[in-house]
């Protein structure tokens, strides 16, 4: 009966330790900062962000620091920190599921529609004389449509590296992480950016 006991608390434990292991290979959510001094804009607006789903493509040449298990979950982070900064900058925002019409946006007496579209985050990962180099990039197109037909349109993008010795403790999926969080934070400071400029020469002009 002992040996029974233990035995089975040694499955477990085996089963514990396995199962643990395979969570580390599950997608991450990365956690954005927002910028800082962000803005305040009166007046009603609408806003649109593309649904469509933000993917990491990776391009990597490497199976070093175990980059064959690199998982993250940009889409969920960058629609969450870019919903939650617009509604910091708007003191009444509308969020859309369509890009207005001019009609629509006067018919609705919204002074103007941001409209947010983005592309997959391209990545790299490569072996340089035993140091891995990670690199990501994003790019969105920020739209802003005035009840005045005026619109203007802008793309920011920003991209961030991590580099790491591949024989000291190199686990890409940390380094991913990281440069993911930083150059994401980058991207919201910019459409944070080219949307109040946007607003503010659609409504002064």
């Amino acid at each position: 009966m002992i040996f029974f006991t233990f035995k089975t608390l040694s499955l477990f434990f085996i089963f514990s330790q396995f199962t643990s292991c395979s969570k580390n290979f599950n997608q991450k959510d990365i956690f954005v900062n927002q910028p800082n001094n962000i803005v305040k804009i009166d007046g009603e607006y609408a806003a649109y962000i593309s649904p469509k789903k933000m993917n990491l493509k990776k391009k990597f040449s490497s199976e070093d620091c175990d980059s064959w298990a690199v998982e993250i979950n940009l889409d969920k982070a960058y629609k969450e920190s870019l919903s939650k900064v617009l509604n910091s900058m708007f003191k009444e925002l509308t969020f859309t599921n369509k890009v207005l019409t001019t009609e629509e946006i006067e018919s609705a007496n919204y002074i103007a529609q941001i409209v947010i579209l983005h592309e997959d985050a391209n990545s790299t990962f490569v072996n340089e004389e035993n140091t891995g180099v990670f690199k990501i990039f994003f790019e969105s197109i920020i739209k802003v449509y005035g009840n005045n037909k005026k619109n203007i349109v802008n793309e920011v993008s920003s991209n961030s590296e991590w580099k790491k010795n591949i024989y000291v403790k190199c686990k890409l999926q940390d380094g991913a992480l990281k440069a993911s969080q930083k150059s994401l934070e980058e991207l919201i400071e910019l459409i944070h950016s080219k949307v109040y400029e946007s607003v503010y020469k659609i409504t002064r002009y």
